[in-house]
């Protein structure tokens, strides 16, 4: 593999273990994060039980979301990737843009319309990390 190609492949593991990171988090935790209280102008402990639970499962299906993600590029970079496949870099780049840019949006939203202050620097360093990825893979093969 080229040292550019190198860079590339570094690029999207680095999203690939943000993605399981973040899905990790969501997919484990016990209540819903500050940031979510704070946009919901409630504390977990008074919201109703159904609201707990309606809430903690929204942040499960996200979680999943990222496990979907973060398992997409994996697979990737093992597979088609490895094998200089130049079709990978299209759909690494799709797939990393695609999530930050909405969960961008999504963040902003939060942002904008609550005094919640989530994160919003993973989503715009993944949407960097896969333009750079993207620009500096340099695949051998054609095919699809």
């Amino acid at each position: 593999m080229k040292t550019i190609t190198k860079i590339s492949f570094i690029c999207f593991l680095i999203i690939c273990i943000g993605e399981m990171l973040i899905a990790f988090r969501f997919l484990t935790a016990s209540q819903i994060m500050d940031y979510h209280q704070v946009a919901m102008g409630c504390s977990w402990d008074n919201l109703p039980a159904g609201m707990q639970t309606m809430t903690l499962n929204f942040l499960r299906t996200a979680g999943l979301g990222f496990l979907i993600t973060g398992l997409a590029i994996l697979f990737i970079l093992i597979f088609p990737f490895q094998r200089g496949e130049h079709w990978s870099k299209w759909a690494l780049v799709s797939i990393g843009l695609v999530q930050s840019i909405i969960m961008g949006i999504i963040v902003y939203s939060v942002r904008r319309h609550t005094p919640a202050t989530p994160p919003l620097s993973p989503f715009v360093i993944s949407g960097i990390l896969s333009f750079i990825g993207f620009l500096t893979y340099q695949g051998t093969k054609s095919s699809i």
